[in-house]
Formats: structure tokens, C-alpha cells, sequence
């Protein structure tokens, strides 16, 4: 497996235009731009027919996707080099997760944003379930949204090689995934243990880019995000590997409004099945759990995706910090 040296962190800005202030993209994250190109005279410029960037945007995802016999996964070798003790209490611990069933999931999530409308004053989440025909009709339509690979999940116990399992099943066809207004989930993993996994769910109307600029920043040894930082504190052993989880059907996304609010619904929807946000905020949603079966505090987002867009204060941002000290992982704690 190819080690890429980390080079010093980027951090442009990125925004999402969108009616009625309710952007696209992950909450939480510092989104790198991709590399500039090569600047040289158009008289040195060789004289070749050059892909589109879409193409070549694809074929980066593609190799990425690539089984890690191929040795393409992503990966690098931070500067960092007294981190070994830690990193080894972090192999110790990987998270036990059943997938619950999506309708109902979906309708709990649902429920939650009805009953708390001053937590979500000013997105007009209400108006578009209303529009949609109510809860059981929205219920519907974004189960269509999700991929069978994932839908085939429900019941099942997380493994890694069920999530490398899809994975390589959705390669072949990657190029219909990434068309429309998507969702995925970055399971991170570590040669080191076999059980080792972080998830991180994010959603974007242009999801080529974002994957590729994922690539890119993880390539580049950035870690100004926990999503980031989790790869990084790996040595060079840790990898990310991307499936997609849904795509938003042609009936939700004729309004920009209404496809906005089923993205939001759908990722808050994914980050409960995959249990990548604080318990907390999972309970907020879902309901507490018992001692036994516990939610798990390994996940690598941080604020609740129906979140975004509302402005948070500075204690409410420092509340959400400050759920990450109750993970054992002393990766995410800090």
C-alpha cells in the first residue's frame, strides 16, 4: 500500500447555495478544494485531448473503490511519530451495531423534527413533510431514495467485510450512483485489526467532488476534522473506503426545498443506522437504549445533520464537543 507523506493542512472555505438558507453538503467539515493544475505555457503544454474533469473526477473514485487487494485504498504517513500507544487502545475498541429497520427509523426521525419545531425555527422541515402528502408518504419516498445493498443491511450486525462486501458490489456501477443528490458512508479502517472501523455518513448534490476532495485532503495528511484527524492518528496504516447509501428519486427532487429536507432527513436517517453521532443526539431521535445494547460512541460526526443551516451558539457548538470526551477512543476524544 502506497504511503503518501502529509503535507502542511488546507482550509478553503466551501458553501452550497440553497433556498430559504438550507445548504447542501456534510455538517462539520472544512471541505478541501482540489489541487490546481499544472500551470505551464500553452507553448510547452503538450497537445493531447484532455478527459473532462467528471472523467477524470470518476476515475479517482473508481481506483479508490478498488478492493484493497489492488492496493489503492487511501492512505498516508503522518510527520507524527510518538502515537503508537494510543493508537494501539484505539484498535482495542470497535463498535457492535445491528441495523435497525429504515421505515421505521425514517418515521422516528420524522417525528422527532413534528414534535420540536423550535429546535428547527426558521427551516421549513413541516412545510416540505407537508407537502409530500404527510409522514407516511414522505416515509415512502425516501425509502425509495436508499440503495437495496443497504436496505439488505436491516437486521444484520455490522462487520467490515459486509461493508467492503458492498462496496465492491456498488463499484461496477458508480457512475449511476454519483449522478444525482447522493449520500455515502466512509467506513475508515486499519491494517492493523481486522475489526477496527469509523464511520462518517455526509451528503452532497455534486458527490464525485466531494469523495474526490476527500481523497485529496486524506492524501494531503489534513486533519482539521475529526474525519479526518481519525485517518490521520493511523500512522499510515488506516484507509478510506466510501459506499453510497441513497439518491434522491426524481419525485423529491423537482423542489429544491423539498430536496434539501430529504437529504437532511436521509443522512440524520443513516447517521442513526450507522451510529456515527454522539448517543445523545441519537436518543434525542430514537429513544435511549438499554445497558446491554448501548449506542455506540466511536461515530465521527458531530453535529446532527438536521442542524444545518440553523446558526448554533457558542455554548451549543461547545456542547456538541464536548459529547466526543464520552467516546473511549482517545483518537475521538481529543
Amino acid at each position: 500500500m502506497e504511503r503518501l507523506q502529509n503535507a502542511p493542512p488546507e482550509t478553503p472555505g466551501h458553501s452550497m447555495k440553497r433556498p430559504l438558507a438550507i445548504p447542501q453538503g456534510d455538517a462539520n467539515e472544512i471541505i478541501p478544494g482540489t489541487p490546481t493544475e499544472d500551470r505551464m505555457s500553452p507553448q510547452k503544454r503538450p497537445k493531447t485531448t484532455k478527459p473532462p474533469e467528471s472523467t477524470k473526477r470518476l476515475d479517482v473514485v473508481r481506483r479508490h473503490m478498488q478492493p484493497p487487494s489492488q492496493d489503492t485504498e487511501v492512505s498516508f504517513q503522518p510527520l507524527v511519530q510518538d502515537l503508537e500507544a494510543e493508537g494501539q487502545l484505539s484498535l482495542q475498541i470497535s463498535p457492535s451495531i445491528i441495523v435497525p429497520y429504515l421505515k421505521h427509523t425514517i418515521k422516528q426521525v420524522i417525528q422527532h423534527i413534528l414534535r420540536q419545531p423550535d429546535e428547527f425555527k426558521g427551516v421549513p422541515y413541516a412545510e416540505a413533510i407537508e407537502a409530500s402528502g404527510g409522514v407516511e408518504a414522505m416515509t415512502e419516498e425516501l425509502l425509495k431514495c436508499i440503495f437495496d445493498d443497504i436496505k439488505k443491511l436491516q437486521g444484520e450486525h455490522i462487520t467490515i467485510d459486509r461493508l467492503r462486501q458492498i462496496r465492491d458490489n456498488q463499484l461496477p456501477h458508480i457512475a449511476e450512483y454519483i449522478q444525482n443528490s447522493s449520500g455515502y458512508l466512509d467506513f475508515i479502517t486499519d491494517q492493523r485489526c481486522g475489526s477496527y472501523w469509523r464511520g462518517y455518513v455526509g451528503q452532497s448534490d455534486e458527490l464525485l467532488r466531494r469523495i474526490v476532495d476527500h481523497i485529496n485532503a486524506i492524501k494531503q495528511g489534513q486533519h482539521d476534522t475529526l474525519h479526518y484527524h481519525v485517518v490521520w492518528k493511523g500512522q499510515g496504516h488506516r484507509s478510506a473506503n466510501f459506499i453510497m447509501l441513497w439518491k434522491i428519486v426524481d419525485s423529491l427532487a423537482e423542489d429544491e426545498v423539498l430536496l434539501a429536507v430529504s437529504n437532511n432527513v436521509l443522512e440524520m436517517v443513516m447517521c442513526r443506522i450507522f451510529q456515527t453521532l454522539p448517543p445523545n443526539t441519537l436518543e434525542r431521535y430514537s429513544g435511549a437504549r438499554t445497558q446491554t445494547e448501548p449506542y455506540s460512541t466511536l461515530g465521527l460526526n458531530i453535529v446532527a445533520p438536521t442542524l444545518q443551516s440553523i446558526p448554533l451558539s457558542s455554548s451549543e457548538k461547545t456542547g456538541f464537543i464536548s459529547e466526543l470526551t464520552e467516546s473511549p477512543d482517545p483518537d475521538i476524544q481529543e
